[in-house]
């Protein structure tokens, strides 16, 4: 008995068609990847303080120290997308992304753990220090400080 070929409605056919050129292809909306929001957190002994940055130059500064009172601290700020661009090609300059998760000296105590996370589309990449952290990390830390302008609540250290 001979096989018989089902016909497509011309829309499905189309879709079919389609899809499959983007999997062969690579689909531009696949692999796009933008930074689109950057993160400080800084833990010390007896704080948190967090400061969120995003690609529309949105910033927001977060701080809590429960043990002494201060709680829920808010401040938010903006940025230029300059800016936000220049903080994204250090980052890529820096090559952020082939860093290991975490950085420790545990023969230190009483400091504060750094956090720089970056969220590449869907994909959170976070880079943690304790004591030690490598140079091109500092730098970006150091970026993000500045383009903030202000304190960063940090107690105990």
């Amino acid at each position: 008995m001979p096989t018989q070929m089902k016909s497509f409605p011309s829309q499905e056919l189309m879709l079919v068609v389609m899809m499959s050129f983007s999997l062969l292809l690579g689909s531009p909306a696949i692999h796009a990847q933008e930074i689109n929001e950057i993160q400080l957190i800084i833990t010390a002994p007896f704080s948190t303080a967090m400061i969120t940055m995003d690609h529309l130059g949105n910033v927001k500064y977060e701080a809590n120290s429960p043990k002494t009172g201060l709680e829920n601290q808010s401040e938010t700020s903006k940025i230029t997308p300059e800016q936000f661009n220049e903080l994204v090609e250090l980052i890529n300059k820096n090559n952020f992304f082939s860093y290991e998760n975490t950085y420790e000296n545990d023969d230190l105590t009483d400091l504060s753990t750094v956090v720089v996370s970056v969220k590449k589309d869907n994909q959170i990449k976070s880079v943690s220090c304790y004591g030690e952290c490598p140079g091109p990390i500092m730098e970006i830390i150091y970026k993000i400080r500045a383009l903030w302008g202000k304190e960063i609540l940090e107690i105990g250290v």
